[in-house]
C-alpha cells in the first residue's frame, strides 16, 4: 500500500477559511436576490419589445415585476388587450346589436370607451343622446369645448362580422427563454464564485 503525507499550515486553513467564508457571503439571499432581479428587468425588457405597439401602446405598458417572496418574480400584464394578443381570438360577429362598432381613429375608440362608463384621465370625451350617437369634446382657443360627432367611414365603420386576431404566443415564448436566461446566469455566477 502506498501512504500520502499532506503537510497543512496555519496559513493554509486560513486561507481556507476566508474562501469558505467569500462562498458563503456570494451565495447568500441578498446576492441571489440580485440574480433574480436581473433575470427578471431583462425577461421584462424583452417581453416589451416583442409586445406591438399597436391599440394606442397600452398592452406594452402594462407589464411590471412583482415580488410575492423571497426569491420570486412574477412578470404579468393585467391589460385585457394583451389577453387578446397573446391568446388570439376567433371570427366573430355581434351578440346583440345588428353590427359591430370598428373604431378607424384613436378619437373614436376613445369617445366609444367613455360611452360605455370608462373615462380616459386625459381626454374630456362625452357620449351623445343615451350613448346612439358619439360626440366628440374637442378645446377652442377660449377654452370652450366644442362637440363635433363622429364620423361614419372616417372615423368609424360597422361590421356584420370580423376576422380575429392572431395569437401571438408571447408569455408562452418568454417562460422558455426566462428559464434559459436564468439557468445561463446562475451558472455563469456559481463558475465565477469558484474561481474565487
Amino acid at each position: 500500500m502506498i501512504g500520502v503525507a499532506i503537510k497543512v499550515g496555519a496559513a493554509d486553513v486560513e486561507k481556507a477559511q476566508r474562501q469558505l467564508e467569500s462562498l458563503e457571503k456570494a451565495l447568500s439571499v441578498q446576492e441571489v436576490e440580485k440574480i433574480v432581479d436581473r433575470v427578471a428587468f431583462a425577461s421584462m425588457r424583452q417581453v416589451i419589445e416583442a409586445t406591438p405597439k399597436k391599440w394606442f401602446g397600452q398592452a406594452r405598458k402594462g407589464w411590471t415585476v412583482k415580488r410575492p417572496e423571497a426569491g420570486v418574480r412574477v412578470l404579468e400584464n393585467p391589460n385585457p388587450v394583451f389577453r387578446f394578443i397573446d391568446q388570439g381570438t376567433q371570427a366573430h360577429g355581434p351578440k346583440k346589436a345588428k353590427a359591430l362598432f370598428i373604431p378607424i381613429t384613436k378619437r373614436a375608440a376613445l369617445a366609444y370607451a367613455a360611452a360605455l362608463g370608462f373615462n380616459p384621465e386625459d381626454s374630456n370625451w362625452t357620449s351623445g343622446e343615451g350613448g346612439r350617437r358619439l360626440f366628440v369634446s374637442s378645446t377652442t382657443r377660449t377654452g370652450k369645448g366644442k362637440l363635433t360627432e363622429l364620423e361614419w367611414g372616417k372615423d368609424y365603420v360597422l361590421a356584420k362580422r370580423v376576422r380575429g386576431i392572431t395569437a401571438r404566443r408571447i408569455s408562452e415564448g418568454q417562460r422558455k427563454r426566462t428559464n434559459l436566461l436564468l439557468r445561463e446566469t446562475v451558472s455563469l455566477y456559481v463558475r465565477r464564485i469558484l474561481k474565487l
